[in-house]
């Protein structure tokens, strides 16, 4: 997949420079799809079963914009270089790479996968090591990242002592 595979996907700004909980919230910041480009997303959402995933939404923002206001929060959390962080996040860094080139100058050149922790911890640990997500809002943005930062807050206090 190329960095545009998630184009116009919500991302949402979870400074954390506290520790291990959520210390600030945002609106979904979400770049404006264009028609061709949603209905792509909806062939490509198809689930097994043949149920559908979630299409697009329609945003007032432009991809510059979104990454206009993703800057100015990140750099009002966290010093340069920003580390991004969170689960499964290859596309996520590739997109920005892409999509927003201010925004990836910004960033540090490495990454924390949550994901590559947890296969660590069952790994070394076995299975009950690993942090159980809860399923029901899997395609919430703030539930992600609240969920990340529990997650690095579980290995932290289980595995990392």
């Amino acid at each position: 997949m190329d960095g545009g595979a998630r184009h116009g996907d919500a991302v949402r700004p979870e400074p954390n420079p506290a520790g291990s909980r959520v210390t600030a919230e945002q609106q979904d910041v979400e770049p404006r799809r264009t028609r061709p480009r949603v209905l792509g997303l909806v062939a490509a959402c198809r689930r097994p079963g043949g149920r559908e995933g979630r299409p697009g939404r329609a945003s007032k923002l432009d991809t510059f914009a979104a990454e206009r206001m993703l800057l100015d929060r990140i750099t009002g959390f966290c010093p340069y270089p920003a580390v991004l962080a969170g689960n499964t996040i290859g596309q996520d860094k590739r997109f920005v790479e892409r999509h927003m080139p201010g925004l990836a100058g910004y960033l540090h050149y490495r990454t924390l996968d949550v994901t590559s922790v947890k296969l660590l911890a069952k790994a070394w640990y076995g299975d009950p090591a690993a942090y159980d997500k809860p399923k029901d809002q899997e395609h919430n943005a703030l539930f992600d990242v609240r969920q990340s930062i529990l997650e690095l807050a579980h290995y932290r206090k289980t595995i990392f002592r």
